[in-house]
């Protein structure tokens, strides 16, 4: 899903060039800092770096360190484009005072740990289901039924929350996956001098900023939306469809989407779904496809809009209890410590009860 491409909210405008460049040293000091701090801790439970070349333009070059979670995907656009680019204009071949540099992106802890929930088992995802959901649900359901056991397909938020605690606290090589780990587990971070550390709320800015490094002419600004409705329907509709329906009708495969376009602002809250059960029994993906697309359409601006992940963030952590909401603050302290951000955000942390609309859910998937 396309990341948060406003300028920081810290900041209300747009910075300088100057000003992007302050910001990555600014965080590049304050890993290192951390990391003098922790580097030979016991706490890391690493994972193999996985990097991406950038293109060598003008004697420079990049590689990009991948994180599940974290904008890889729209980066992994971006380097489309960069390639599409290269093709146009012969780039000079590595010389004598060529420059690289490593970068990544990492994003705020908690609304990635809730991204890969909605990613990987809210959506009607059964190849994952299977394997990681069922183990999430024997071990932390009381009285599951035969499906649930079997598919995996229905595992709550607060059931995922007991089992990143319980793997993360464990150690269990077996049941971790890419998408759940914590961020500085990934990358490598005490050992590889990364220059460029951009953080999701900040994407446009900082994914703009290393093109212009790598003398690269391609500017980021392109609207994903529509591919990612594209993508998910024909994912989850068409090519996993046969295995889904061992495990759900059409319909709750399809409401689960429409729910997930809405917790990740593609499209509005109050958009309803278009399709009655009868109509959902023999649904094609290109059917579900083009009512998406034209319910983003008919959707409010995308300021409007990405108000509803924090909206989602809050309902979401709101059904996790405070004991648990403290042992995950544990388990990611050293993201906080390594990148900055907040331990205890309103949106997990609230200072006042939380209050849901007892007229919508982002996660009731038949509300």
């Amino acid at each position: 899903p396309e990341p948060d491409a406003k300028p920081s909210s810290s900041t209300k405008k747009r910075l300088s060039f100057e000003e992007i460049g302050q910001r990555f040293e600014k965080r590049r000091r304050l890993l290192e800092s951390a990391c003098q701090r922790h580097k030979n801790s016991s706490e890391f439970n690493k994972l193999e770096p996985i990097f991406m070349n950038l293109p060598l333009y003008h004697n420079v070059s990049a590689k990009y360190c991948t994180i599940e979670e974290a904008s890889s995907w729209t980066w992994k656009r971006v380097l489309g484009n960069v390639y599409g680019e290269l093709r146009k204009r012969r780039p000079y071949l590595m010389g004598e005072g060529a420059k690289e540099f490593l970068y990544t992106f990492t994003r705020e802890p908690y609304s990635r740990l809730l991204s890969g929930y909605v990613d990987k088992l809210f959506n009607p995802n059964t190849d994952f289901g299977s394997t990681y959901g069922k183990f999430m649900v024997t071990r932390f359901r009381k009285n599951a039924t035969e499906n649930s056991i079997v598919c995996g397909n229905d595992v709550t938020f607060p059931e995922f929350v007991k089992y990143f605690i319980h793997v993360e606290e464990r150690r269990m090589r077996r049941y971790r996956y890419r998408h759940f780990i914590p961020t500085h587990d990934h990358c490598d971070f005490c050992n590889v001098p990364y220059k460029y550390i951009g953080h999701q709320s900040t994407f446009l800015e900082d994914t703009n900023y290393i093109l212009q490094v790598i003398n690269s002419t391609f500017r980021y600004k392109k609207n994903y939306d529509a591919e990612d409705i594209d993508e998910y329907s024909t994912l989850h509709l068409k090519r996993l469809r046969p295995r889904v329906v061992k495990c759900m009708t059409l319909d709750e495969a399809a409401r689960r989407l429409w729910k997930s376009f809405k917790i990740w602002g593609i499209l509005s809250k109050n958009q309803p779904f278009p399709f009655t059960m009868e109509h959902t029994q023999d649904l094609m993906h290109f059917d579900f496809t083009i009512a998406a697309m034209d319910a983003y359409a008919k959707s409010e601006p995308k300021t409007v809009r990405d108000k509803q992940r924090e909206e989602a963030m809050r309902e979401a952590f709101a059904s996790v209890p405070l004991e648990d909401r403290l042992e995950v603050k544990k388990l990611l302290h050293l993201d906080f410590e390594f990148f900055g951000f907040d331990p205890e955000p309103d949106t997990v942390f609230p200072k006042e009860p939380y209050k849901r609309d007892p007229n919508f859910s982002y996660f009731d998937v038949f509300n």
